[in-house]
């Protein structure tokens, strides 16, 4: 081959940029809506409504569409016809880099002069990047060895250094693939080289115990369809228990589960009011509504609505009711919502367009939304960003390893592979190069010190861990009855024994996870889903907990009265006052409790009464030292956090004791909301020491206090004043 060919294509890969177009849905909503039924017919699958299932978790599927840039038009693949996309966007490059050449009027070799292998061989068959002996030995002993647990693959990770000399031959190969394909002697080749975007739909559970892992998964950089049933009012109750805060257990209505999901999607946008990310409203169940509906004061959705067609007897009585049609009970729903969330921030958010689906037929309103999702996402800051060209190839790896069903590789593996590559991507910009990938979907890659050794190349293998412990009852009660009361103590008290995952995730039902336990459970330790609980013997030495951990999300006990309640102290004699971590906007996801509670738990002990953990939905007490007590607790859009001291005498807390507790509180939040990559701020404020339990009405800014002696208090019936330096001395360190 003319050496010239070699260098352009290098070159192409060097310097080379490339737009890139990428797709992400979000399908949200309340439980039993239909999401999952809308997301197959989107697709162009077929749907049996007779015999509908709801998600659990999430349902991922990366790139299991293509859309046409020229035209619009969704086309579902296959795996070699993505393997096939990325070979032609090498060709695009290519031939830029030849066309350049040519304009320039450098001598370009000919067809003859480059030995173009035969036109009869298959297009699809294109050659890999990696040497023949680096295949065999990825083939024959790494792919092998990621079947066995992530501990044990990095053992079998060694190069043969005799392959080095076979590269080259291997990489002549590929080019002159590549340059047959441009050169036009495949009639296969789409003349278009790749001008589609890639599609992925991200399908999420509507039930509430799954919330805490959806935030692990939302991103900015994705279209949200907000699924809702048309034929439910907005008031209506959703037929899921939810356990958010000290209120314990409670039946959500439908206007607060939207109000829960738009603000979830708020959290995530970069900035607070460019309408990023984008939501689409998607009513369904269109055809529970009648085509006519009497109504003779046209009521809003909220109020009842009469969907009962008059009679012929009635016809007469009926002549001056107003008839509304379909089209217009639905401008009236999702006008009430939009009205709903006028003066919230979360309304930059929708869309100018809302979509009303048919879930019987073959709707046209299906190819509507469809075209206006790539229209959205045609709108959005990162549509045909550029990235750098030798991405390309490291890219075709990692979807190798993924078509292979490999679920996580250590890095040292990626970066093996990248070694290899003709134009290796440089080491300062292969965790970018994981970053973008991590940001679009494709995989699930962590850059914090505990984690970033490990990349998981399929998302879905992390969603089914915690889905598969959630939804075991069934599995437990029928297969391994000797486990059954440690998944009811999971279900109840969210202590997750190591026997019941080993019951759950055994060999034959999931070996992926049996295989990598360890790896996994560090994984959502890390992500604080769940948390090893420190325990002390009663000589205070430490013990050390391997057998059990604490899931947050699974508490459902309501938080006793004497804890919301306690007896009051506002000479803050035997207490100090109350810390507030006050969340603007008036919104606190629950997961970000939990992920807080989480962290608590392993750094200090929990606090009991009468042998029992005084941990409970939404509230735990933990024990600091002999004399002191912790109480963290949310409500509503508040961490109410305050430290109490035992003694036979009247004894403040220790000033020191809780500054370490606002030190380590308010580092926690901050570091969770920004590996979450959210936006939420918070602000800290006290409570009045007068106030009766934790209120979210009695708070009182921070700043004020620390910019005044006193402050007066307006929050009861008689105005008091509160001296600073007394609700203060606490918290913060005397000047």
């Amino acid at each position: 081959m003319d050496p010239r060919y070699i260098e352009m294509y290098r070159k192409a890969l060097r310097k080379g940029k490339e737009k890139v177009f990428n797709i992400r849905i979000m399908v949200v909503g309340p439980y039993d809506v239909g999401k999952t039924t809308l997301t197959k017919r989107l697709l162009g699958k077929e749907v049996n409504i007779c015999d509908r299932q709801s998600t659990e978790g999430i349902d991922v599927q990366t790139e299991c569409c293509k859309v046409s840039l020229a035209t619009g038009e969704w086309i579902t693949q296959d795996q070699n016809a993505e393997e096939y996309l990325r070979l032609q966007r090498l060709v695009k490059l290519f031939n830029s880099q030849v066309q350049q050449k040519s304009n320039e009027k450098e001598q370009v070799p000919t067809e003859t002069e480059t030995h173009v292998i035969s036109a009869q061989q298959d297009d699809g068959q294109a050659q890999h990047s990696l040497s023949v002996k680096i295949k065999r030995h990825i083939d024959e002993e790494v792919m092998p060895s990621l079947s066995q647990p992530v501990e044990s693959q990095v053992a079998n990770l060694s190069l043969d250094a005799s392959c080095d000399a076979a590269i080259e031959d291997e990489k002549k190969d590929e080019v002159m693939e590549i340059i047959r394909l441009v050169n036009g002697s495949s009639d296969k080749l789409d003349k278009s080289l790749g001008e589609y975007a890639k599609l992925g739909m991200w399908d999420f559970a509507g039930q509430y115990v799954f919330y805490t892992t959806h935030q692990t998964f939302l991103s900015y950089r994705a279209i949200y369809l907000l699924v809702l049933d048309l034929s439910q009012q907005i008031t209506s109750l959703i037929q899921d228990e939810c356990f958010i805060d000290i209120s314990g257990s409670k039946q959500c209505q439908v206007q607060e589960t939207i109000d829960t999901w738009m603000n979830l999607i708020h959290s995530c946008s970069p900035s607070p009011q460019s309408g990023i990310p984008a939501v689409i409203l998607v009513g369904t169940h269109l055809d529970q509504i009648p085509e006519r509906v009497r109504s003779g004061t046209q009521p809003m959705m909220s109020e009842t609505v009469d969907f009962t067609l008059p009679s012929a007897s009635t016809h007469a009585d009926t002549a001056k009711d107003c008839l509304i049609y379909r089209d217009e009970v639905c401008e009236k729903y999702f006008g009430e919502i939009r009205s709903y969330l006028k003066d919230k921030p979360t309304r930059f958010h929708l869309v100018d367009e809302d979509f009303a689906i048919d879930n019987t037929v073959v709707d046209s309103k299906l190819v509507a939304l469809k075209k206006k999702i790539v229209e959205v996402a045609s709108q959005q800051p990162y549509w045909g960003e550029e990235v750098p060209a030798r991405w390309i190839l490291l890219e075709r790896e990692l979807m190798r390893l993924k078509d292979a069903g490999i679920k996580v590789i250590p890095r040292t593996l990626l970066e093996k592979f990248n070694e290899a590559e003709e134009v290796p991507i440089p080491t300062e910009e292969l965790g970018l190069f994981l970053k973008f990938q991590n940001d679009i979907g494709t995989i699930l890659y962590f850059n914090i010190e505990v984690l970033k050794d490990k990349i998981v190349l399929v998302p879905q293998w992390m969603i089914d861990a915690l889905k598969s412990l959630i939804t075991a009852k069934k599995f437990v009660l029928k297969k391994a009855l000797a486990v059954a009361d440690k998944w009811d103590m999971f279900n109840k008290s969210g202590k997750l024994s190591l026997e019941l995952i080993d019951a759950i995730w055994t060999k034959e039902n999931y070996p992926d996870l049996h295989d990598n336990k360890k790896h996994i459970l560090l994984l959502m330790e890390h992500l604080n889903i769940i948390a090893r609980p420190r325990c002390f013997s009663e000589d205070g030495s430490e013990i050390k907990v391997d057998n059990c951990f604490l899931a947050p999300c699974m508490l459902k006990e309501k938080t006793p009265e004497r804890i919301m309640f306690p007896e009051p102290d506002p000479e803050m004699k035997n207490s100090s006052s109350v810390l507030c971590y006050h969340f603007m906007d008036k919104f606190l996801p629950s997961p970000i409790f939990h992920r807080l509670l989480a962290t608590c738990v392993s750094r200090w002990p929990i606090a009991k009464r009468k042998s029992e953990h005084q941990i409970f939905c939404g509230c735990c007490i933990f024990s600091l030292d002999l004399h002191h007590e912790l109480t963290v607790l949310f409500r509503e859009y508040v961490i109410y956090v305050q430290v109490i001291r035992f003694g036979t005498t009247a004894m403040t807390p220790s000033s020191k004791l809780c500054i370490e507790v606002k030190e380590f509180i308010t580092k926690t939040l901050a570091n969770i909301i920004g590996n979450l990559g959210h936006s939420l701020k918070f602000e800290i404020s006290i409570q009045c020491p007068k106030c009766d339990g934790y209120r979210v009405d009695c708070l009182i800014p921070l700043t004020d206090l620390q910019g005044n002696e006193d402050v007066p208090c307006r929050f009861h019936d008689d105005i008091h004043v509160i001296r600073s330096k007394d609700v203060l001395r606490f918290w913060f360190q005397e000047e």
